[in-house]
């Protein structure tokens, strides 16, 4: 009867008290006996969970930071694929696909092209009043280059809905009366 000596135990045991272990080896078992095996699986297990865990966090980590730089470098490319969307949506024009770049260069001045508030370029949770933000100046011209600018999302929620008249008489009311003040 042929005999294997076990590595760790360092005993002389038969044949089938080891795994196989196809492709190795002159026997093709592992150089480990099946009791030796299952407690070097066991400390395994209870040894290497924590670490996976922290290995699954930092590369959850990591993905986080990069995508948050990445969202920065590119946000004309975000804004834009918003527009798209919503020129698809209710039929407008749309040629911002071509202008990324301009877009992006008028994004990173970091002023609101309407106010001169200095845009919030940290991609942060949620929405930002100064966030930057692609405005139609004519509502009717759609998303075409030469009819968008970038503005703080504030200024072009407020124009959005009521216009660049009706918003432009609240703040001229509105610094009237804190002068009074």
């Amino acid at each position: 009867m042929q005999m294997k000596v076990c590595t760790v135990c360092k005993e002389e045991k038969k044949l089938d008290q080891f795994r196989k272990y196809s492709g190795r080896g002159k026997l093709g078992l592992r150089p480990l006996c099946k009791v030796c095996q299952r407690e070097y699986e066991k400390t395994w297990r209870s040894s290497s969970k924590e670490e996976r865990q922290k290995s699954r966090a930092k590369r959850r980590e990591k993905a986080a930071v990069y995508g948050r730089e990445y969202r920065a470098k590119n946000r004309a490319k975000y804004l834009i694929a918003e527009c798209r969307r919503r020129c698809l949506k209710r039929g407008w024009m749309f040629d911002l696909d071509n202008h990324a770049e301009e877009l992006q260069a008028r994004i990173d001045a970091g002023l609101c092209e309407l106010t001169g508030i200095a845009l919030n370029m940290n991609p942060v949770k949620g929405r930002p009043f100064n966030a930057p933000s692609i405005d139609r100046i004519n509502p009717k011209k759609g998303y075409v280059y030469s009819n968008v600018r970038v503005i703080c999302f504030a200024a072009n929620a407020m124009l959005g809905d009521w216009g660049e008249e009706a918003a432009l008489k609240m703040a001229k009311s509105w610094v009237a009366k804190t002068e009074k003040r």
